[in-house]
This record gives C-alpha cells, sequence and structure tokens, in this order.
C-alpha cells in the first residue's frame, strides 16, 4: 500500500539550493526543487524548512524561498496542529521532541542523496505526484513522443 505524503521536510542548503559555498549567504536557487516544492504545496501538501540555519542566515534562506514563490508552513519547527497532537498523547511532558514530524525528509545528507551525489528530484516528483514516466515529461516540458523517438 502506498503511503500517502502529507507533510515534507525539506533541507535548504544544497537541497533547495545548488550549493553552500557563500554561507551564511544563500547559494545558487535549486530552480528544480523549489518547482516541485511549490507544486506540492500548490496541490495541498504542508511544507517545512527545516535546516541548522538560524538567526539572520535563516532569516535570509526564508527570503530567498519567499522571492521565488515558495512559503512554508512551518520553520525548523512541527507543524501547529502535530504540535498539539503531540501535546495531547504527552500532557506531563515539559518540552516536546526535537524531531520534526513529516512523512518524507529531503537533504542532501540523506544516504541515497550522497551515493547518487543529490536529492533524486526525478524520483521524488514520480513519487509526490504518482506520475509515470511520461506525465513526468511533460510536467517537466518534454514531449514523451518526441522523447520515445530520440531513443
Amino acid at each position: 500500500m502506498k503511503k500517502e505524503i502529507k507533510i515534507i521536510a525539506v533541507d535548504f542548503d544544497c537541497t533547495l539550493t545548488l550549493d553552500d559555498n557563500n554561507y551564511p549567504e544563500c547559494g545558487r536557487p535549486n530552480v528544480e526543487a523549489i518547482k516541485l516544492m511549490k507544486e506540492f504545496r500548490a496541490q495541498g501538501g504542508k511544507l517545512i524548512l527545516w535546516t541548522c540555519r538560524y538567526g539572520e542566515a535563516l532569516e535570509k534562506a526564508v527570503a530567498m524561498c519567499s522571492c521565488f514563490g515558495l512559503e512554508f508552513d512551518a520553520v525548523n519547527d512541527n507543524l501547529p496542529e502535530q504540535s498539539a497532537k503531540w501535546r495531547s498523547t504527552h500532557p506531563d511532558a515539559v518540552v516536546m521532541s526535537r524531531k520534526i514530524y513529516a512523512d518524507m525528509y529531503l537533504d542532501d545528507k540523506d544516504v541515497r542523496a550522497i551515493v547518487r551525489g543529490g536529492v533524486d528530484w526525478n524520483a521524488v516528483s514520480m513519487l509526490l505526484f504518482d506520475q509515470t514516466l511520461s506525465e513526468f515529461l511533460r510536467f517537466h516540458g518534454y514531449d514523451a513522443k518526441e522523447m520515445a523517438e530520440a531513443i
């Protein structure tokens, strides 16, 4: 049975950007990743920015994403509804768990991303939007028939 993905926690440096050479400045935007995350939100998904950045560096990251039309439902925190759910099941807890709850975590430090040299955005797209290869190609502006003939 396929798990429905409703919440994604996504890293910033080398995930929503192509590099992190200028930290604490923002690297070059990963337009493909930003496009996919915007589409995910447009279809009702919840998106959490999950990064080690804090303070001014975090503000710069959020501002850069906003410039590209990418907004977040939470930043380095659980969604309010997840926090409320956790508190209702742990009424005696003094502090919440630091782990962000999500159905999918996208990070350049994921073992598959390390092995492959980065997040496999093609696989993410196909998984999120339950696409066939031809649908995937159309989504990214390719004509599936032309691609098949070229191969």
